[in-house]
This record gives C-alpha cells, sequence and structure tokens, in this order.
C-alpha cells in the first residue's frame, strides 16, 4: 500500500480559463501575477483601456521582456486608491437640489 503524497495547497486569482495559482507553502513573497486580458476581465474594461493606463503610467505593472504582468495584491490597492470620496476631493456631485 503507497502512502498518498502531500502537496502544497494553492491560492488561485483569475476569471475562467486565465487561472494563476501560486503554493501557500513558504514565506509568500512571491507575487500572483496576471497579464492584461485578466486584468481587463478583473476591471470589466478593455484591454485597450488597460494598455492605455500603462502607457500613461497610472497602474502598477510589471514588464518581463516584452510580456506586461500585474500583481494581483498591488492592482487591488491601487483599485482602492481610485476610490473617490462623496464629499470634497473637488468633484462635483448632482443632487435634486439643483
Amino acid at each position: 500500500m503507497s502512502t498518498p503524497v502531500s502537496r502544497p495547497q494553492a491560492t488561485g486569482v483569475g476569471i475562467g480559463k486565465s487561472v494563476i495559482t501560486r503554493p501557500v507553502s513558504g514565506n509568500g513573497a512571491f507575487p500572483v501575477l496576471i497579464d492584461v486580458t485578466t486584468v481587463a476581465k478583473l476591471l470589466t474594461v478593455d484591454v485597450r483601456f488597460v494598455r492605455r493606463l500603462v502607457f500613461e503610467r497610472r497602474i502598477p505593472y510589471l514588464k518581463l521582456g516584452t510580456h506586461l504582468r500585474f500583481d494581483v495584491a498591488e492592482v487591488a490597492k491601487w483599485l482602492d486608491e481610485q476610490r473617490v470620496d462623496r464629499e470634497g476631493d473637488g468633484h462635483f456631485l448632482l443632487t435634486k437640489d439643483r
């Protein structure tokens, strides 16, 4: 009788077939990286818009040779920083009173 081999658990991020996994064991220093298409799906925008954000350096990204990759944690942090407060911040809100 053979002993089952234990494999490290994995965490995954992605949509549909674009799932990237990494082992949970270890120090967890290796980032989960996703491609442009997956970022576009997560943000529900076109790939072209994500590429424009990269060109304007408005979104954090990594460049591996000719390939663009995005750290899921950094994109989540960047997305949270894009949140607009209801008051202040120089944005005008249209209300029924106006």
